[in-house]
């Protein structure tokens, strides 16, 4: 089964295959009974080559811009981490937000908690909106930040 994705897909789960806003790509979800036991793929629909995008242990969101062009992929590796990946399309490149905004971290404080979440939530335009949530005992109380990044710059627009 696919889906055309307009907002987030959980994987795995019910779909298997979550197609692009043009039509054009698909993000592939493979499980296997082995380690690691699921892979997401990238498809060109129109010329079917096949690109392996990563691995994932547990699960992840996948969420496609508007354009097509990019795709946030939410990956909750552990039950205290989850990271968002960007990957360009074209450029097929990937890029870590977590590793994008390590020196962020240090500046907020938060570096070396011991819970840290960075999610994409939303695509805007052709920026992503990120949650980052943090709690631990360098931070019993919690932190949360909202910014607005744009990937094709990997510069963060704002915070709130």
């Amino acid at each position: 089964m696919f889906l055309f994705a307009a907002a987030l897909i959980s994987l795995p789960g019910s779909v298997a295959e979550v197609v692009s806003p043009s039509g054009r790509y698909s993000v592939i979800n493979i499980n296997r009974d082995q380690a690691p036991n699921h892979a997401l793929w990238i498809e060109d629909r129109r010329t079917k080559f096949k690109r392996k995008l990563m691995t994932y242990n547990r699960h992840v969101d996948v969420g496609w811009s508007p354009t097509s062009q990019h795709i946030f992929i939410n990956d909750y590796a552990e039950s205290n981490e989850a990271d968002c990946i960007l990957f360009d399309v074209k450029a097929r490149q990937i890029l870590s937000v977590s590793a994008l905004l390590r020196d962020q971290f240090q500046a907020w404080g938060i570096a070396g908690v011991g819970h840290r979440y960075v999610r994409c939530t939303t695509w805007q335009q052709s920026s992503v909106a990120v949650t980052i949530m943090a709690y631990g005992t360098a931070k019993p109380s919690g932190f949360e930040r909202r910014i607005i990044l744009d990937p094709l710059t990997r510069r963060v627009i704002s915070v709130r």
